[in-house]
C-alpha cells in the first residue's frame, strides 16, 4: 500500500497578528506533515513538525482569518518550504515507515520481536 502525507496544523499552530491595518494575519504556521501506511494490518504514522514563517500580504491577496481554508494554509507552507524540502521529508518519513513495517528489519511499535537482539559488546 502507498503512503499517504497530510499536513496536519497544530491546534494553536496559527500564530495572527494586527499588522498593516489587517486583522488576524497569519504570521507564522505552526503544523507537521503526516505519512501514514498500513503494513500487514499494523498501522505506521510519523511526522516531520516544521514552524513555517510568512510574509505580511498585501491587503488585495488578504483572505481573514475565518475565511482561510485547509487546502490554502497547505498551499501556503508548500510554497514556503519548496518542493524539494517537502520532498526530503516526504523521503525521511518513507524511511521510517519502512524501518518500522520491517522491511529493514525492524519491527513494529508493541510487536514480538521474532529474533534474539545480541547484546551489545559494551554491555557484556
Amino acid at each position: 500500500m502507498a503512503i499517504t502525507y497530510t499536513w496536519e496544523i497544530d491546534q494553536n499552530g496559527l500564530i495572527t497578528e494586527n499588522t498593516q491595518g489587517l486583522t488576524n494575519v497569519v504570521t507564522t504556521i505552526e503544523a507537521s506533515l503526516l505519512g501514514n501506511e498500513t503494513h500487514e494490518g499494523t498501522e505506521y504514522n510519523f511526522r516531520v513538525p516544521v514552524v513555517v514563517p510568512l510574509s505580511t500580504p498585501d491587503s488585495s491577496s488578504f483572505t481573514p482569518y475565518a475565511d482561510l481554508t485547509q487546502a490554502q494554509v497547505n498551499a501556503w507552507i508548500e510554497s514556503v518550504l519548496g518542493t524539494s524540502v517537502v520532498t526530503r521529508f516526504k523521503t525521511l518519513l518513507e524511511t521510517e515507515i519502512n524501518k518500522r513495517a520491517g522491511t529493514k528489519g525492524w519491527i513494529a511499535a508493541g510487536a514480538e520481536s521474532q529474533t534474539e537482539t545480541p547484546n551489545l559488546p559494551w554491555a557484556a
